[in-house]
């Protein structure tokens, strides 16, 4: 060694690379030989559950899913005591399957023994336990518990970018999931920022085809429509375009995607190709998940809701109820998907003039959104605005005005004054106004709603009532050309016999009426008409012929006013529109008017 010293220094590096290389084979076929046990363990314990469908076992009788769980379940303490990390990892599959079909107590069990097991044995910092935390982090999300998600998702966020690094595709996993939670939250920046930021790395690693990079468009989709931004539809509809190429045409998967779009669809009032795509949905959740799930409860709600604005309100509440029967049962009481349906069956108790159980429907939901998102969250803002309404509705308009206030005010904070949200919010203050008779209020509230909204649906419903404000306040010309717009954009989106253009038609007949065209005013009467009396005989109320009464007393036929004021007042006009529209002025004087008053007790 003296003698040849360089010699020795090359051969101990020699020796010492042989020594790491060995090293590193062995800790490979250790590693490998842990991974073929740790299968073969996997098989032999899903080999032993599904055993459980043998017909001699079962005696002929068929074996649900559910209950193969529940017997492996049973047995996996049993037949893999020794073996604590098979047994987690199991755990957590299990877990993740029964919160797909709504068991949602059994998965708790599971998630949260996989979630220890994997702590103690590999420490907090393990990529299994990352896994395990996203897993219980969709549970706390399906179950509305979003903050309790929230520090799920950041700490496996945590954990991934110190093993892997901020570029790896399970890191963008996790930006996602943190992002699905912060878009519930009302976090919409930073959902936005996280879920774009998942993208580049899913397309650079995955391809732009890979079923996460479907997933990640689908969240941001929605997430833009949301916040009434521009691009969600591409993005879903290209979402859903990846998702059923990846998991078949069949797939729940597929129908989550297909029903936002749908939403996304309604709202630009494309609304035969929406209708199709909630048809679809449901189909797909009722053959994947059975007539009860949460799933299928999301598709009758959104196919309700498709008919609210299609005016067929009677269809709505089939659906709506059906929905809250299922998640009542599977979701329990208190949960916001429960709180959804219950404010739009109180949209149907109003609609019927059943005022204090909507209300008592809407405080329900307005305590379960501030209880699950916060006080301050748009959730509670939507609550509030919608309790305001019925409140409208029943006469309480200080109240209402209250509400509306504190909607504002969170609106203002969450989404910045210029926003559409702060539009609608100044919408139902113009309206509120406009019950009151104080046009030049209204007129003010209304001007800025319509500065702010983009959606050409709301602008037509805001022009049409903004227009109204001008016409009471003697404004004719500033009316007529507004109503005349608002007919215009209504013509461009809807079909031609669809109510919503009935309201510009009401107006601008009105206006005609009060300036002596009776011509005009009578085309104008005969369209809107046609529109109102071609509607579902099971959904007519009291505004159209009340419209009616309006139209027919500003042109002097008082007896036939009287007629189409009579049939408004059986089909519950309120009292309080009766006291105050002034279209009808010219009526109350007359003898049988004060009769329509006792008849008329229900409120606006």
């Amino acid at each position: 060694a003296r003698r040849h010293r360089m010699g020795m220094s090359a051969a101990g590096l020699v020796i010492v690379a042989v020594a790491a290389g060995l090293t590193v084979s062995l800790v490979a076929l250790s590693q490998a030989r842990y991974q073929a046990r740790t299968a073969n363990q996997v098989l032999d314990f899903m080999l032993r559950v599904f055993s459980a469908s043998d017909p001699t076992v079962t005696q002929g009788k068929d074996i649900t899913a559910r209950q193969l769980l529940d017997t492996g379940t049973k047995t996996i303490d049993q037949h893999l005591a020794e073996q604590p990390k098979v047994r987690a990892r199991l755990k957590n599959m299990i877990g993740r399957v029964y919160t797909s079909i709504g068991a949602l107590d059994q998965s708790e069990i599971m998630l949260d023994a996989a979630l220890e097991t994997r702590r103690s044995i590999f420490g907090p910092m393990h990529l299994d336990v990352a896994e395990s935390l996203s897993s219980s982090a969709w549970l706390y999300s399906y179950q509305g518990r979003y903050e309790d998600a929230l520090l799920l998702r950041r700490e496996a966020l945590e954990i991934r970018e110190a093993r892997l690094g901020k570029e790896d595709p399970l890191t963008a996993r996790s930006l996602y999931g943190l992002a699905t939670v912060e878009t519930e939250l009302g976090d919409f920046e930073s959902a936005q920022n996280h879920l774009e930021e998942a993208l580049v790395i899913q397309e650079r690693f995955l391809g732009h085809e890979d079923s996460e990079v479907g997933w990640t468009l689908f969240q941001l989709g929605w997430l833009l429509h949301e916040t009434s931004q521009g691009g969600a539809r591409e993005r879903l509809e290209r979402a859903s375009e990846i998702l059923e190429k990846q998991y078949g045409e069949e797939s729940p998967f597929l129908a989550l995607s297909l029903y936002r779009l749908a939403m996304v669809l309604t709202k630009e009032a494309a609304y035969t190709e929406a209708l199709a795509l909630h048809q679809r949905a449901l189909k797909i959740n009722e053959a994947s998940y059975g007539p009860d799930h949460p799933s299928v409860a999301g598709s009758l709600d959104n196919l309700g809701t498709y008919h609210w604005y299609a005016n067929d309100p009677a269809t709505s509440a089939k659906f709506w109820r059906r929905a809250l029967e299922i998640r009542e049962q599977s979701l329990g009481p208190d949960h916001p998907d429960v709180g959804v349906s219950l404010n739009n069956m109180a949209l149907i108790y109003r609609l019927r003039g059943e005022l204090v159980t909507a209300s008592e429907y809407m405080a329900r939901a307005l305590k379960i959104s501030r209880e699950t998102y916060g006080e301050n969250s748009e959730n509670a803002a939507l609550g509030l605005l919608n309790l305001a309404v019925v409140f409208r509705s029943m006469g309480r308009e200080d109240e209402a005005e209250q509400l509306l206030q504190q909607a504002l005010a969170i609106r203002k904070e969450v989404f910045g004054d210029e926003s559409p949200e702060v539009g609608s919010v100044l919408l139902n203050l113009g309206s509120l106004e406009m019950d009151r008779c104080e046009y030049s209020r209204a007129a003010g509230h209304l001007e800025r709603a319509l500065e702010r909204q983009g959606n050409s649906v709301e602008r037509v419903s805001t022009m049409t009532t903004l227009a109204d404000a001008y016409r009471y306040l003697g404004k004719f010309a500033e009316a007529e050309a507004l109503f005349s717009l608002a007919l215009e954009t209504g013509e461009e989106i809807f079909d031609p016999m669809n109510q919503q253009l009935a309201y510009p038609l009401i107006g601008l007949g009105k206006i005609c009426a009060v300036q002596g065209r009776r011509e005009e005013a009578s085309r104008y009467f005969a369209r809107w008409s046609d529109i109102f009396e071609s509607g579902n005989p099971e959904n007519i109320d009291w505004y159209f012929p009340f419209a009616r009464a309006g139209h027919l007393a500003l042109i002097g036929d008082r007896r036939s006013a009287m007629v189409a004021l009579q049939n408004s007042v059986d089909h519950g006009c309120p009292s309080l529109l009766l006291a105050r529209e002034p279209d009808i002025e010219s009526l109350r004087a007359l003898p049988e008017f004060n009769d329509l008053k006792t008849k008329s007790s229900r409120a606006l």
